[in-house]
């Protein structure tokens, strides 16, 4: 089976983050995207992404490409490739009155911890309608932002999730 490449898992999970709802805390409220917007991107700076992209918006996910794994197993003539793709997803919620709601939560944040949450919750296990292919949670965590840098993001905080997708093996003979 050949491997599933990067592009086509990028869009499946673009369509997924896209199609992630929040339900906010209040009586009454009704469910709304969990991200204002989701993009690709090149590299995991999330505020030149944002300057890059022109991104304003309070709720956002950015995927971005990061490396491929390879693990080789030998069978008598045959090489057994596993590939393993890394995908990060950089999220980030913002509140301009006060920056740990942006963390925590509240009436109008999900909170880049309940972002993660939502995320983590529905991609793990998927296979994205590949066959072969397999979503695994790797790592997460804050992407701190500091110095002049902090103040000019006013109240966004972001999150980063590292994803291993197995996107398939394929098995090679030495014989002819």
């Amino acid at each position: 089976m050949p491997f599933t490449d990067t592009i086509p898992i990028m869009t499946a999970l673009k369509a997924r983050m896209s199609a992630l709802k929040w339900t906010p805390p209040v009586d009454g409220a009704i469910e709304e995207p969990l991200f204002d917007r989701v993009e690709f991107y090149n590299t995991p700076d999330i505020l030149q992404g944002f300057a890059e992209l022109r991104i304003f918006k309070k709720r956002i996910c950015l995927i971005i490409p990061s490396n491929d794994n390879y693990e080789n197993e030998r069978s008598g003539p045959s090489l057994i490739t596993r590939l393993e793709r890394t995908i990060i997803l950089l999220i980030s919620d913002r509140d301009f009155g006060n920056r740990q709601h942006a963390s925590t939560g509240d009436k109008n944040n999900p909170s880049v911890l309940e972002m993660n949450r939502l995320v983590i919750n529905d991609v793990i296990g998927k296979n994205l309608g590949f066959l072969g292919c397999l979503v695994q949670p790797k790592s997460a965590g804050e992407v701190t932002i500091t110095g002049q840098a902090r103040d000019d993001s006013a109240g966004r905080l972001a999150w980063s999730i590292e994803l291993g997708v197995l996107a398939g093996e394929l098995i090679t003979s030495t014989r002819k």
